[in-house]
């Protein structure tokens, strides 16, 4: 339970577009063990940093985890996305971005210092919420 609200204390989403007609995220893929390697490493470190609470860390694996997907599957980041990025990456409180799911649009989620402070002080964040039993 603690380490679900620590996440969502560092955790929102702002809208982006939806997936462009005939977006195949898959064009193009490079699939190959180093590349999947990388990813697994990425996801590895993501988890070791949660269960630490360790939000540094978490936001260097979440980072290496976008660069890891987008390098298997360069095609999500269709054109305009880097644009999201390019908006919220240099802000002194986002730490990390990725898109859920398999990208070409939808959401960019950030990895913040406070997801509360951040959502107010920008109304299109969404606050994540995590599911709990």
């Amino acid at each position: 339970e603690a380490i679900l609200s620590w996440l969502e204390d560092h955790l929102c989403m702002v809208p982006m577009f939806p997936r462009r007609p005939g977006c195949s995220v898959v064009e193009g893929k490079c699939i190959n063990e180093s590349n999947v390697k990388a990813l697994a490493q990425a996801a590895d470190d993501c988890w070791q940093a949660i269960l630490k609470t360790d939000l540094n860390a978490f936001a260097t694996a979440y980072r290496d985890s976008f660069k890891a997907q987008t390098t298997l599957f360069p095609a999500m980041l269709q054109p305009g996305v880097k644009d999201y990025i390019d908006r919220y990456a240099p802000l002194p409180d986002v730490l990390a971005w990725k898109m859920p799911g398999a990208g070409g649009g939808g959401y960019l989620a950030l990895v913040v210092k406070d997801a509360n402070a951040f959502c107010l002080q920008h109304e299109e964040a969404i606050p994540l919420v995590i599911r709990r039993k």
